[in-house]
Order: C-alpha cells, then structure tokens, then sequence
C-alpha cells in the first residue's frame, strides 16, 4: 500500500459505511481500532497486512478519527494471538473469501503459464496480476515470500515449456548451423585474426555511418544469419518483450556460458537472438536504404543552389524591364538589338535575367536531376543494388504490386552497362515513374522509337519504393520496424476483446464511446460560447485567416524571495556532489531494485549489486564513462562496473527505474507548495467541417486494436505512426484517428481559450522545459556532451540514465526545498509569486565534477517529508 494520501483519497477508500459501523462497534477496548483497520485494508487490498508497518499513519489516523479513539492503541494490537486470527476469519467471511490451498497455488501456476507470461516476465507487473486474480478469485493470497516463490517457479515452468517447443520446431540443419557458427564465433573471438571472418561482437552491434565498408559488413552478418535458415514464423506468436528478454541473456553471455546449456535451452537462446538480430540488421539496411535514397536527393539540391547563390545576381523589376523591351522592339521592329534594346538594358542585366531563368524551373529541375543521375551511377550504385537482392519487398495492396515487378527488374539487369532497358521487357510505368519524372525516364532512340532510360528508370523507382516504405504499403519479409503492418495488431485480439477495452477504460459498444465524446465536446463548447463576451483577454476576429487572438502575457522577473531561498538551500547543502544525490535518491526510494539481471540467476550480493549498479549508472548518466568512473575512491574495478553494465543495465530497466523516481517526487510532494499537479497540451489545428462521427463508429474497433498494440507492445510506436503518415492519407483507420484527434483537440482549445488559468500553466510548462534541457548539458557533461557510439541501444541507454539522473536530483531538490519551508518564517516569507516561480530543477549547489567518491554509509541530512501546519495561511 502506497505511504502518503491525499483526503479525497483517505474519503473514497477508508471512510466507514453504516453497515460496517455497526460491525466494528460490537468489538472492545485496544481490538477496535485495530479490528476496523484490518477490515478497511482488507476491503481495499484483498489481503492481509503481513506487518504494522505496511499500513500508513495516515489510514490509521483517519480510521481512529471515525471512531473517536486514540490512534496511538492501534500499536497495543495484538499481532500474533488468537484475537487477530479469529478477526482474519470474521473479515473473510464478511467479504467472501477463504484461505489459499496448495491447488490454487497450482491453479494460479497453470493461469499465469496461459495467460499473463505469454506476455510479460517482469516481475512487478506478474506480481501485480498474482494479487488481481486472487482477489477475482476471492482467495486471500499467501505471504509475500510464497507469492515471490510462486512467481519464479511460473516463469520456470513457462520456459521450460518455452524452451522445449521452440527446440521441437527446429530442424536438424538449424541446430547443427547454430552449433558451426558459435564454434566459429568462439574461435574467431579467440584468435587477432578478425579482420575477414565476423566476431561475435560484429553480430551483435549496429551499423555505422553510410559508406561501402558499412554496406557490405551488414550484409555480411545478415547472409551468415540467413543461412541458418530460421524460419519467418518462427516466433510469430511470441511476445517481443519475450524474445528481447531471451536475447539480452545471449547476448551478454560468454559462448563458452552458451555451449553449456542443454540443447534446448542453448538451440532456443540462441534463435531467439538470431531471430531477432535479423530483422534488426534487415531493419538497419532499410534505414541505410532510405537514407541513400533521401541523400542522393538533398545533396545534389544543396550542391545546385550553393552554384546559384554563388553565381547569380537576382535582377530587381523584371516587369518593367520587359516593358520597355517590348515597347522599342514594336517601335524599332527592324532595328539592330545592340542599338536598339541596350540603352534601354545593358547586356550585363539581361546576362542576369538569363542565367536566372536558367536556374529557376525546368532548368533548375534539369540540373538538380543531371547530378543526381551522375551521383547514383558513379558511387550509390555500387551499393544499392546489393541491399536490394537480400531484401524480399511485399505488399498487402495490389496497386504496389508493380513498384515489386520493378524492383525485380533493376535487379535482373543489375550488371547490364545498356542505356535503355530491351525492347522486349514489359516495364511497369503506372504507380512506379512519378508524372515530373516521365519526361526523363521515356526517351527517343535513333529510330523515334519510346525506351526507358534504365538509371533514370532505377531513380525514380527507389523514390517511390522510399515513400511506400515510410508508410509501410510496402513491407519486408523479415523485418521487424517495416514488417507486415498487419503483424502490428494483437493477433489474440477476438479471444481477449473484452481484457482488451477493459485494459484501455473504454467500452465496447462504439454508440456508448462516440455519445460520450459528443457530451464533452457539446460540454466545453457551451462553457466557451457563454465565457467569451466575458473574457477580455480572448478576442473573435472577423478579418484575417487568424480568427482568435489571445493576450500574451507579461515577462515576469524572477521574485526576490526564490533566490533567498536558493541561497539558503547553497548555504546547507553546499556543493553536494551528483554522485551523492544519485546514491541518496536510491537509499530512500530504491530504484535499482528494477535492475534485473539478464542472466538465469544474480551472484552478486545485493549491497555490491546496488553499489556497483549507482556508479555505473552516474557514469552513464553524466557520459563521463566507466573507465573514468572506475578510477574513483570506492574500490570497484572497470571490468566488474562493465559486467553490470552488461548483465544488468537496459532500456526497459531504466524506464521502470526512472518511473519509481517519478512515482517517489508525486508521493512526497507537498500540494501547499507546489499545488496539484495536472496534464495539458498544445494545438495548432484548424477546424474547418463538422467531425464525421460515422467514421470514428466505423473505425471504432480497429482504433483499439492499434492502441492495445501498443499498450501490448506487440510493436514499437514509431512502427505504427509510420503507417500512419501524410503519404497514406487514404487509409481509413489514418482518417479515423484524425477525426477524433479534432474532437479531443476541440475539447481542450475550448478550455485553453476559457480558462487563463490553462494558458498560464502551459506557458510555464514550456518554461519548465527550457530549464530542463538548460539542465541537460550541466549533467551531461564528458566527452563535451556528445555520445560517441554509432550503436542506437548504446545511445538510448545514455539518454535514459540522463532522464534518470535528471529526476533523482528533481526528487532531491524537493525534499531540500520541503525541508527549508516547513520552516515557519521561510513559509511565511513565501509570497503566492514566490510558490509560482518555485522550480525543483536547481543545481547551483551541486557539483558533478571532481573525484568520483562512494561512501553507501554517508547519508545527506535531509528531514524526511514534513506535514504544513493548519495554522499557516497564504
């Protein structure tokens, strides 16, 4: 149970009914009160207290207020005698539940197998569903340690099964190609000679920068993968979250740790890892693919206008400069140009006006195209063509059918040196040459006979397939990013439709979702419509395609009290090192609980594990690295900061970890001095016709298949926008989505233009940002800031520990600040301008620098969180 409440919460969940009035009073003396906290826990978690300590002061307090006892007898209450067992029994019967026996504990087994692991291992959102299905189930669980027990031995079962029906589906010439490659790879990473064969760590990591060596690696590594002959489907009813988890184990053990596995964990590990680094290598040629495509465009654009803005002088009142030309030739019309025209315009400004035309238009176009075509054929060339022989292009939409049939045929005469294609080719034209293109793909030879221009043919084919890849109406076979779009939506979706909106909070019958939305809209149009003759600082224009203006507000200088308090909080707190805040943040809240090894089982004690954890993580966190880090006052050495890093440290890890951080600033936050927190956002749409709701009725279904994809995870939600982009207008569901996305925009710029209140907070919302990012380089600072790895996970792994860093010192900094004004005459001194402008993001008195020093015994003097008193007022 969460440690700090708010009254309306303390209202809604422990407020004490008639009915359950009349229960607790029949109970005597110091039993009551304890009693009635039992039952009241009980009624909101399902289950019993296994300590006193479990269950907040405040519920306490507010319980015993109810009563009108002193909360102080609560701790007289007997623990452990009969009086508590025999009130155990009362609240179950009262609720209709009973004891847990060995069969449920087999039952919720089997039930997490089907139901929950298919899904997700991680053990808090287990933990969770555990406690959720015994409560449906009106069962009391049992302790935490067999709930914990329960769990590990239902991830057991799950993998064993996994393991042993993955290793059923493997052919005999995949196992024995698994078993050649990781000998290979285990010689190869044994001996200096790397330079033809792949390591293991070449297999593991992601390309570079475009170049030919980059090019010719990743096919490299995709052609050794293939030729293990995994099969697509392979794990095609697997959850991603699964198979990453799978794949982070491999990828951070030893081969020697793989060879000693049995053959169907070791087969299944090693599937899982080359299964997905497949469609991630498959996934990186596509983005190396559109990124040639994309370069070949805007260099030779940039090369034509870097020689216009050289060479050309833009000639000012053409108009009446051809005026007058024309007025002396109709006067002159058998006159010499150089006596007639050039005293009207000199030879030089006409000069001007021709080379303008030139590189304006059609010439401009015709240029740009000449070094395109010159760029492709003398370098991109020798590279695309190979990336597009490994990649096997599908479409859904038969009217992409014929952007496949020409990729085919760019491939098939790949090495021919013809200018035109043969005669006797049909070459797909509709949907693959864009209209501005035809005149340079369609040419005349010596007979006047039409031919396709075979590298012009090629250009604008990879400009299409460019675009229909981006949006996903074309797709390849073996990706994971640019896969089937259809994979992307929960293939269990009919058997779970019911979990599925109950999971999102909306419902199933499309009337009930679509009549909802109309009553807040209608809602917030009417409260706008009645406040606007009344808000002086929102004005309706009639003229103008801007119809609203909105008053900008007044710059506001910093109040005089906020930097006493800066100064204050320098003053006892000086110079408090961002190693410490990070180490102090973990002590209170422990986020490196959320660090789970990658490995089948953790060695390392927990004190070490949290040690080594926090200096990792500052060392990424601030970029400075772990050798640096490692040279510190703690006694860690780079290879065990390295194996941490390795075993321990993830994306998924580190969102969890920054979201406990999160959870901890709301939790201890005190709503007298920062007020209440709420969510907001910005629009710029313009509304120009009525929403049409029947296609939001229509699409209704579809819409929550791709937001349970993503609730799911069953793809990544760049993966789904991208079919959802200006390049797919036409796509129902792209239009749906639009549709509603005005009626909620609708809705929120009805407020924002009612409330100053919303306009006030959004302004200091960005401020905020601004500060944060100013942040940013503060804590971010080795290596000048810049993250030196071409690996994508590498780079996201630094952004997050920054988040992570970030928010500890946010956390920290509030409960500094909350110290400092629990005082009465800092409280007092506070003006309403002051609380404004009060801003947990301060770092004047930190320092991040210096020698990396880690003691986990020295703490930083900070009062834990402090109440307001009622007596202070604003």
């Amino acid at each position: 149970m969460k440690r700090n409440w708010e009254l309306d919460e303390l209202i809604e969940h422990f407020i004490l009914m008639p009915d359950e009035q009349e229960l607790i009073q029949l109970k005597r003396g110091n039993s009551k009160l304890g009693f009635a906290v039992m039952f009241k826990y009980f009624q909101y978690e399902a289950r019993f207290p296994h300590t006193k300590s479990e269950i907040p002061k405040t519920v306490v307090d507010y319980i015993a207020k109810q009563l009108d006892v002193n909360p102080d007898t609560f701790s007289e209450y007997d623990w452990a005698g009969r009086t508590i067992t025999y009130h155990r029994s009362e609240i179950r019967a009262y609720f209709g539940f009973r004891e847990a026996s060995l069969q449920d504990t087999d039952f919720i087994k089997d039930w997490l197998c089907k139901n929950v692991l298919y899904h997700n291992h991680e053990f808090n959102y287990v933990e969770e569903k555990v406690y959720q299905q015994y409560r449906d189930l009106k069962i009391v669980p049992p302790t935490t340690d067999r709930v914990e027990r329960l769990i590990r031995s239902a991830i057991h079962s799950y993998e064993d099964q996994f393991f042993t029906t993955v290793y059923k589906r493997l052919s005999s010439q995949t196992c024995e190609g698994l078993d050649r490659l990781i000998n290979n790879l285990e010689n190869i990473d044994d001996s200096s000679e790397t330079d033809e064969a792949l390591t293991f760590h070449e297999l593991k990591s992601d390309p570079g920068c475009i170049g030919l060596e980059t090019i010719f690696k990743e096919l490299h590594k995709l052609q050794t993968i293939k030729e293990l002959q995994l099969p697509y489907d392979l794990f095609n009813d697997t959850s991603p979250k699964i198979l990453r988890k799978y794949k982070k184990r491999t990828a951070t053990e030893d081969i020697r740790e793989l060879r000693r596995h049995p053959p169907q964990v070791r087969y299944t590990l090693l599937s899982c890892f080359f299964w997905l680094r497949r469609a991630e290598i498959t996934d990186g040629l596509i983005e190396l693919l559109i990124q040639i495509i994309h370069r070949i465009n805007v260099r030779a654009e940039r090369r034509v206008n870097k020689e216009l803005l050289h060479n050309l002088r833009k000639v000012n009142g053409k108009n009446n400069i051809l005026f007058y030309m024309a007025e002396q030739a109709l006067l002159n019309p058998d006159g010499v140009i150089r006596d007639v025209l050039y005293p009207i315009v000199s030879e030089e400004t006409l000069k001007d006006l021709v080379k303008e035309f030139k590189h304006t238009g059609p010439a401009y176009k015709e240029k740009v195209h000449t070094i395109i075509r010159s760029s492709y054929s003398s370098h991109y060339r020798r590279m695309v063509p190979h990336i597009l022989d490994k990649l096997e292009f599908c479409s859904n939409n038969e009217s992409y059918r014929p952007v496949i049939k020409a990729l085919k045929l760019i491939q098939k005469y790949t090495t021919s040196g013809a200018h035109f294609f043969p005669k006797f080719e049909h070459i797909p034209l509709d949907g693959v040459i864009r209209p501005s293109w035809r005149h340079l793909v369609i040419e005349h030879d010596v007979s006047g006979e039409e031919r396709i221009n075979r590298i012009n043919y090629e250009i604008s084919t990879l400009q299409v397939l460019r675009d229909k890849l981006r949006c996903k109406e074309i797709w390849v076979a073996g990706s994971e990013r640019y896969r089937n779009p259809d994979e992307d939506l929960p293939q269990d979706f009919e058997m779970r439709r019911e979990e599925n909106y109950k999971s999102l909070k909306q419902p199933i019958n499309s009337d009930e979702f679509i009549a909802n939305l109309k009553e807040r809209m209608t809602k917030a149009l009417n409260k706008l419509d009645q406040s606007i003759p009344k808000n002086s600082k929102v004005r309706i224009l009639t003229q103008g395609n801007r119809r609203i203006s909105v008053s900008p507000f007044d710059p506001v200088s910093e109040p005089v009290n906020l930097s006493r308090l800066k100064a204050e909080i320098m003053k006892r707190w000086p110079m408090t090192n961002l190693l410490d805040i990070l180490k102090e943040a973990d002590l209170r809240v422990n986020f490196t609980k959320h660090f789970k090894t990658a490995a089948s089982r953790e060695v390392i004690s927990k004190d070490i594990l949290q040690k080594r954890l926090i200096l990792c993580l500052y060392g990424l966190g601030t970029n400075a690295g772990l050798k640096r880090i490692s040279n510190g006052e703690h006694g860690e050495k780079y290879k065990d900061l390295l194996y941490i890093r390795r075993k321990y440290i993830d994306k998924d890890n580190l969102r969890n970890a920054i979201a406990e951080i999160v959870n901890a600033i709301l939790r201890n936050k005190m709503t007298d001095i920062w007020g209440e927190g709420t969510t907001s956002c910005a629009s710029d749409s313009n509304l120009t016709r009525p929403i049409n709701w029947e296609l939001i009725r229509q699409q209704y279904d579809q819409m929550i298949k791709y937001a349970t994809a993503l609730r799911l995870g069953t793809a990544e939600t760049d993966a789904i926008l991208k079919r959802f982009t200006r390049n797919n207008l036409k796509h129902p569901t792209y239009q749906a989505l639009s549709e509603l996305g005005k009626v909620i925009k609708t809705i929120f710029l009805c407020d924002y233009l009612d409330s100053e209140d919303i306009r006030r907070e959004i302004n200091e919302g960005l401020n905020v940002v601004e500060n944060w990012n100013s942040a940013n380089s503060f804590i971010f600072y080795g290596k000048g800031g810049e993250i030196a790895t071409n690996r994508l996970e590498d780079q996201e792994v630094a952004v997050l520990s920054l988040h992570l860093l970030q928010n500890c010192l946010v956390y920290i900094n509030t409960l500094m600040i909350q110290t400092v004004l629990s005082e009465g005459k800092w409280l007092n001194m506070m003006t309403p301008e002051d609380l404004r402008a009060l801003s947990p993001l301060i770092y004047s008195h930190v320092n991040p620098y210096g020698t990396f020093k880690l003691d986990m015994m020295e703490r930083i003097q900070i009062e834990e969180r402090s109440y307001l008193k009622e007596s202070v007022h604003f």
